[in-house]
């Protein structure tokens, strides 16, 4: 039980620091002009940020099918949040680069070494 809640307040900590690096001015600009594989920085730090989205949720105790479609949700949800702001905006690059990390993510949980090792563990 223990384990249950602490994962949960883990979650929502995640889930508010997303919020504030979508709405706050944080002036990333210079990770635009830094590329690594052709992909630009800041498209990477935006999978980077979404992967842990389901491992989090899995820790809850949440069906993992319902939480890939809400963290794809959350994602352009954050993403559109942009568009109402006038320091930030929205890019659907930026949009497809979190639904990248939240399908990463599950595709790395789903992975029967990865599902064996987190059973033996527990």
């Amino acid at each position: 039980m223990m384990q249950f809640l602490k994962a949960k307040g883990l979650f929502r900590v995640y889930v508010l620091f997303l919020f504030l690096m979508a709405i706050v001015p944080i002036g990333t600009e210079g990770l635009n002009n830094i590329s690594i594989l052709d992909l630009r920085a800041d498209y990477i730090l935006h999978a980077v940020l979404y992967l842990p989205w389901v491992f989090l949720c899995v820790k809850a105790g949440k069906a993992l099918p319902i939480w890939i479609f809400w963290g794809i949700l959350f994602a352009a949800g954050m993403e559109g949040l942009q568009y109402w702001h006038p320091y930030r905006a929205f890019n659907i690059n930026d949009l497809v680069a979190n639904v990248f990390g939240v399908a990463v993510g599950a595709s790395i949980l789903l992975r029967p070494a990865f599902r064996r090792a987190s059973s033996a563990s527990r």
